[in-house]
């Protein structure tokens, strides 16, 4: 029996990658114009902390958490609160998933503010038995940590469940730590190794309950 299904957040849950892209690129160009596209597409699904050590590293830039997060933001967050929709199909799957009796959880490296915001604003915050981001685990994905942290908390068997991600890094994270994994790439990473994942998918209109059982038996 299918027991949790996992599902990361950026990129799966919310299509947030064009703008955080958008608006990193725009801050970081007037600091540097030899920063590529390629070099900051690459870093979808790091945490701030990394994308901000790589790019003082490569760029010779000193770039400051805060001050890098305050100057991309506020613009980022009204375009995505302005036309951020919820997924096609999202809640239909979820339905289906819960009258399985199925868990449903989110393994994030976004902050827990921001998850929570856009779970309400699809109204389906209840859906969700556990919400683990990254300041509530020691390592950020690939490192296990997010998964083995949701795991404990909804207390099923990572070998039947299955976690739902869009890049490489999250796939990693989930099969390390047991789970199955369903690669649901953006268009910034369709170009990635998803050999580790059990299924790919480029929608949520692909996937059904049956695709997820038949994924742990």
């Amino acid at each position: 029996m299918l027991e949790a299904v996992i599902f990361d957040f950026d990129g799966v849950i919310i299509d947030s990658p064009p703008y955080y892209l958008k608006h990193m690129k725009k801050y970081l160009h007037a600091l540097n114009t030899d920063i590529t596209d390629e070099d900051i597409n690459h870093l979808v699904g790091y945490p701030f902390t990394q994308k901000i050590q790589y790019l003082n590293k490569t760029y010779n830039l000193n770039l400051v958490r805060e001050e890098f997060v305050e100057k991309t933001s506020e613009e980022m967050n009204k375009e995505m609160n302005r036309k951020i929709k919820c997924p096609a199909n999202l809640k239909n799957l979820l339905n289906e998933l819960q009258e399985n009796g199925t868990e449903l959880a989110i393994a994030s490296s976004n902050s827990k503010n921001n998850v929570m915001f856009y779970l309400e604003k699809f109204n389906i915050t209840e859906m969700f038995s556990h919400v683990v981001t990254l300041d509530q685990v020691g390592s950020p994905k690939p490192a296990p940590d997010t998964y083995i942290e949701v795991m404990k908390r909804v207390g099923k068997k990572p070998e039947k469940s299955v976690a739902i991600e869009d890049t490489i890094i999250g796939v990693e994270a989930a099969v390390e730590a047991g789970l199955k994994a369903v690669a649901k790439p953006n268009k910034f990473t369709l170009n990635h190794d998803f050999s580790r994942a059990d299924l790919i998918i480029k929608n949520f209109e692909e996937l059904t309950v049956k695709k997820l059982e038949d994924l742990i038996e």
